[in-house]
């Protein structure tokens, strides 16, 4: 069971560079090509340096916290190209902002907790059970407190990465 999550992870990667490579080429202007660039490589980039680290080492505990870490940041950065694709394609960002969230501010927060909340499910329900099942004497799958710190510290690591993008849609004041 570990070899097809990770061949699973490993196919997940191969599918997120190629969709990375076209959404990088998507935008009309370089200045959205650069925002989107800087969206998508820093933690793509990240992501693959933690999943090869976790292949390499040998010690078990090392070996789970960097693969469920390099889980929970893949699939943050699947949220992101989900965002940035609907925005290219359809516009969503621009008229949420526009239409929903300025006259309607608490839906921001459930848009929020959407984008925060589906990663997490997704992998409990799905990633959790098998490693559970691979790893059994873990302390961390164990835990639900250190679970969701890792969740947490993948988070955050990832809205740093990001942070150039997310300050294009900062409203410009002069």
């Amino acid at each position: 069971m570990g070899d097809q999550i990770d061949d699973a992870f490993d196919w997940l990667i191969l599918i997120m560079s190629t969709i990375n490579g076209i959404m990088i080429g998507l935008p009309e202007t370089l200045e959205a090509r650069k925002a989107v660039a800087g969206a998508l490589i820093p933690p793509f980039f990240v992501l693959v340096v933690v999943w090869l680290l976790g292949h390499l080492l040998k010690e078990r505990n090392s070996k789970v916290i960097l693969k469920i870490y390099a889980w929970l940041n893949a699939l943050f950065s699947l949220v992101m190209i989900g965002l940035i694709f609907a925005d290219n394609v359809y516009g969503i960002i621009s008229f949420l902002h526009g239409h929903v969230f300025v006259p309607f501010p608490p839906i921001t927060l459930l848009w929020v907790a959407l984008i925060l909340v589906t990663p997490f499910l997704f992998f409990d329900k799905l990633v959790l059970p098998i490693y559970k099942e691979i790893y059994s004497d873990s302390r961390l799958l164990s835990s639900r407190r250190q679970l969701i710190l890792l969740y947490v510290l993948a988070c955050a690591t990832f809205v740093i990465l990001i942070l150039p993008f997310l300050s294009a849609f900062a409203p410009a004041r002069f």
